[in-house]
């Protein structure tokens, strides 16, 4: 675990060597991150919603906490604790809303919903931080919606429940990418002082303080454990601990450093599929035209929105260093000639 520290060290792999491996860490967090619906659903088994996340964010609280010690220079701050504390209880809401939605909805629904995500960030964006709306991220950000919207108002039609969910476990995903949006978009602000890791740590530390008040009337009604529990879902609920709270996080700080953020955005075009490979045969959900419509139209948005945008800004980048390059060559080539000496260039003859 102590090579976690190499998210301070983005040199420490460099060239072709690096981009790869940064990729691929990239591809692994949206793999891990694909794997949390079912595990929740595994993992709901046996537990309660509020169960489960309590264990969830106590066991990867644990892990990350001396990892944090160990990486983050002067280590954890009470000031910064209580001034990370809106991000951090945006990262608890999400949690919250994702354990109980999950057990009423379908996992391919779920992930729809997550990708309209970059979307929702561009509003809030707008909103907020006053950044500024192309036609690409409008035409974008309705494609999105009406993706969306097409998943909510399905799931109200009998018959669907296994490929759209239902309304209620719909509406608290909706919630969930909603606090899942809120807390990218302080994590991004915050990030700019802040360790990536210090964020995320505060995140689990917050919300490992207020999940006994939310578990606790499940332990006193004894329904934090609905039936006798099975190695495979307490395995699951260590699962999202260790490979969602820690391992994704993880993966994506380390990746993310170098990389752009068109490679971001393009790796998470392989979750959907990734969610419908596993979906299908381990959970027996099924695709449904509503559904594939609703994915093509989310994953347009998010063309339009999100990967356009990227690709200007990182060929804006590359001519603006290609520029700097040339200019810099130029005015090494015409070096002045020192004072006193004699000059090798012919002398041009006068007319």
């Amino acid at each position: 675990m102590g090579k976690v520290g190499m998210v301070n060290n983005p040199g420490t792999l460099k060239g072709p060597a690096s981009s790869i491996w940064r990729m691929l860490a990239l591809l692994l967090s949206v793999v891990l991150s694909t794997s949390a619906s079912l595990l929740a659903k595994y993992a709901l088994v046996s537990f309660s919603p509020f169960a489960m996340t309590a264990l969830r964010v106590w066991i990867a609280a644990l892990v990350m906490l001396p990892i944090v010690i160990r990486v983050v220079p002067g280590g954890l701050r009470w000031r910064n604790f209580l001034s990370a504390l809106p991000m951090s209880l945006c990262y608890g809401l999400n949690s919250i809303c994702f354990a109980v939605g999950i057990g009423f909805t379908t996992a391919i629904a779920a992930q729809l919903i997550y990708m309209l995500v970059p979307v929702l960030a561009l509003i809030g964006a707008r909103i907020f931080f006053r950044e500024a709306l192309t036609s690409a991220k409008v035409i974008g950000t309705g494609l999105g919606i009406s993706g969306v919207v097409i998943v909510l108002f399905g799931s109200l039609e009998g018959g669907l429940g296994n490929s759209l969910g239902t309304p209620l476990g719909n509406a608290f995903l909706l919630f969930a990418s909603f606090a899942w949006t809120a807390f990218t978009l302080l994590a991004q602000r915050q990030s700019r002082s802040y360790h990536p890791l210090e964020l995320a740590c505060y995140a689990l530390l917050t919300c490992a303080l207020l999940m006994p008040l939310l578990v606790l009337p499940d332990i006193i009604r004894h329904q934090a454990i609905h039936a006798s529990v099975t190695w495979l879902a307490l395995l699951s609920a260590i699962g999202l601990a260790l490979l969602v709270s820690v391992g994704r996080d993880t993966a994506l700080q380390w990746g993310i450093q170098g990389s752009s953020a068109f490679v971001a955005s393009a790796m998470g075009f392989v979750a959907p599929f990734l969610t419908v490979a596993y979906a299908i045969p381990l959970l027996g959900e099924q695709l449904s035209i509503n559904l594939l419509i609703s994915g093509a139209l989310i994953l347009a948005g998010i063309i339009f929105a999100v990967l356009l945008p990227a690709r200007q800004q990182y060929r804006a980048r590359q001519l603006v260093e290609a520029s700097a390059d040339a200019a810099s060559s130029s005015l090494a080539g015409v070096a002045p000639t020192p004072p006193g000496a004699i000059s090798s260039e012919p002398d041009t003859p006068s007319a």
